[in-house]
């Protein structure tokens, strides 16, 4: 951590106790069995169990709950118990990702365009009559002028009801988060939050006309006012700044919203260590610092962000789970940026989207295929745009290794992809499908292949090394249906 040498050893030791005590605790949970709402124990149980201080056990518990798998109730029948795997939980951990990890409003909205037009089709596909009955009740219900905070929480309710027609997990989730990051983004800006307001009241009237669009099975309209819906946001950040706030007021913004400004009232309030790890977050993203650039030492982050020493260490804990800052090196010590950690997230999500990974494997492999093939085309216009021509030797995985097992290959393949995307969210949705479909839940046999997709791959990087965005795709799909062929 950053302090004192004393106090920074022992922060840094808990730390990995408490992260060591917990993958032990997760393992015992796997091994046994142990379902949802089984009780596990109590605080104090957990520390003398492992033999480890309270303080310890207490921030073991704290990654726990984070990572979906714990649940610490209070009361009569308190203690710890397995907790069932939740969507929440998997929204959050990829919302808190994509904002720590420097997405940009530009990369969220470019994603929300790509993911929400398969969420509308499926939408409109999979509801049940129950379902577009209640989408026609809402409709009803908004009735009269669009201009009161019910409209705009509704706006929500209607993204949220369309997502649950869908009923694809991975859509439900990467969608939500890409919302929420959107609002957590202008929150640590100084947008104008009145224009904010009126952008918002006009995306209530276009998402009323698309519900009744899905309602009426008109597809064509429906995706014409997504169209519409993201235009509106875009202008809206295209916007500059109205001031420049200090990062103890971005703090303050977070952790208090403005009454008057009831804009952000929909999305949950952070505690103020979160608050300080976006803040922290923001001001890397601003200022464009790069892995290895020095943040400053704790007692001048403390000076910055008005905050004391235990929210300030909170916050630093919270970006070292995601491999955002990490101690400086030299005399003056402090903290350094780092290289984005996505292991964490994948843990979480993996939780949630396993069970469903089984039920509809054949879904889950065309969001798959999808992403792959917009990431390497966002990496192909990357390298045709800043350089022409690229030698592809210098894309290509060294690492690859074509006597590996399938799905030793087809992760190496997919995260090669990731990382040559410059687009933050569609490289975290990458990873985290790749990750996911590697597995292999369905339990239906890999395909039989070695190096006789190496003639494939070299074109696939290739094309991407000379920036060919046409091409590079459709070597992707070609590609990925050697490797994940769908059952049709």
């Amino acid at each position: 951590m950053v302090g004192d040498d004393e106090p920074e050893e022992q922060a840094e030791s808990e730390t990995k106790r408490a992260e060591t005590l917990i993958r032990e605790l997760e393992r015992d949970i796997v091994v046994q069995g142990l379902l949802p709402g089984h009780k596990i124990g109590e605080e104090s149980q957990l520390a003398r169990r492992f033999g480890l201080s309270r303080s310890v056990a207490r921030e073991a518990i704290a990654i726990g709950e984070w990572e979906g798998f714990l649940e610490n109730r209070r009361g009569r029948n308190g203690g710890l118990y397995v907790a069932a795997p939740s969507a929440e939980v998997a929204v959050y951990a990829v919302r808190n990702y994509l904002f720590l990890s420097g997405t940009t409003l530009d990369d969220i909205i470019g994603c929300r365009d790509l993911l929400e037009r398969p969420l509308l089709e499926l939408a409109m596909r999979r509801a049940r009559p129950e379902q577009i009955d209640h989408l026609a009740t809402l409709l009803e219900e908004q009735g009269g002028e669009v201009g009161s905070r019910l409209h705009i929480g509704q706006l929500k309710t209607f993204v949220d009801e369309l997502s649950q027609a869908a009923n694809l997990p991975p859509l439900t989730i990467f969608s939500a988060a890409l919302r929420h990051c959107y609002v957590d983004r202008t929150r640590v800006s100084d947008l104008d939050d009145a224009r904010y307001r009126r952008v918002a009241l006009k995306v209530v009237k276009i998402r009323q006309k698309q519900v009744e669009a899905v309602i009426s099975l008109d597809f064509a309209t429906a995706l014409a006012l997504h169209v519409e819906a993201l235009k509106l946001w875009r202008g809206f950040h295209a916007h500059p700044p109205v001031g420049t706030s200090t990062e103890a007021e971005m703090v303050q913004r977070l952790v208090q919203p403005d009454p008057a400004t009831p804009i952000y009232e929909f999305v949950r309030q952070v505690k103020k260590s979160e608050a300080i790890a976006r803040v922290i977050s923001q001001r890397i993203a601003d200022a464009g610092l790069m892995a290895g650039d020095r943040l400053g030492t704790e007692a001048e982050l403390m000076q910055q962000m008005q905050a004391g020493r235990g929210g300030l260490r909170e916050a630093i804990r919270i970006l070292e789970r995601y491999g955002i800052v990490e101690p400086a090196r030299g005399k003056r010590g402090g903290l350094a940026v780092a290289e984005p950690k996505i292991e964490a997230l994948l843990r979480v999500t993996q939780r949630f989207l396993l069970a469903g990974y089984a039920k509809e494997p054949n879904a889950y492999l065309s969001l798959t295929r999808m992403l792959l093939r917009e990431g390497t085309r966002n990496a192909a216009a990357l390298f045709g745009h800043r350089t022409g021509c690229e030698d592809a030797a210098r894309l290509f995985p060294p690492s690859f290794d074509f006597r590996a097992p399938p799905s030793v290959q087809m992760k190496q393949w997919g995260q090669a992809v990731a990382h040559l995307c410059h687009d933050r969210a569609l490289r975290c949705f990458i990873l985290i499908m790749v990750e996911l479909v590697c597995m292999r839940p369905d339990e239906r046999e890999w395909p039989s292949f070695g190096e006789d997709v190496a003639p494939d791959m070299a074109r696939l990087f290739d094309s991407i090394a000379t920036g060919d965005a046409i091409w590079a795709p459709r070597q992707s799909d070609r590609l990925f249906e050697c490797m994940w062929p769908i059952d049709h």
